[in-house]
């Protein structure tokens, strides 16, 4: 079984991808964006339980959003206390033209 959490700054990661969205022609983005669409694959294909745990102060956006796609089922807390550890879910321009590369 598998257990996906994230935490983070969900801008740091938005803009790694915007990042990584501009520098699209570098020979080292495409070997990254090459790894991580051979990564999700393979989770795609494993015959392993996954689950994905959204929560507080957790930043599943842009290619971390990808992970919670590829589980079986995500789960995300419905309450915080405040904005700031409110779950984020968030999509970057990667999660739609990363395949196409």
């Amino acid at each position: 079984m598998f257990l996906f959490k994230t935490e983070g700054d969900s801008a740091a990661v938005l803009a790694n991808d915007e990042l990584m969205v501009a520098h699209r022609e570098d020979w080292l983005v495409r070997e990254t964006i090459g790894m991580l669409r051979r990564t999700l694959a393979r989770l795609d294909v494993s015959s392993r339980s996954m689950f994905a745990m959204i929560e507080p102060r957790s930043c599943f956006v842009g290619t971390l959003f990808e992970l919670a796609l590829a589980a079986d089922r995500s789960y995300m807390l419905a309450a915080a206390e405040d904005e700031a550890t409110l779950p984020k879910i968030a999509l970057s321009e990667l999660n739609f033209d990363c395949c196409r590369w």
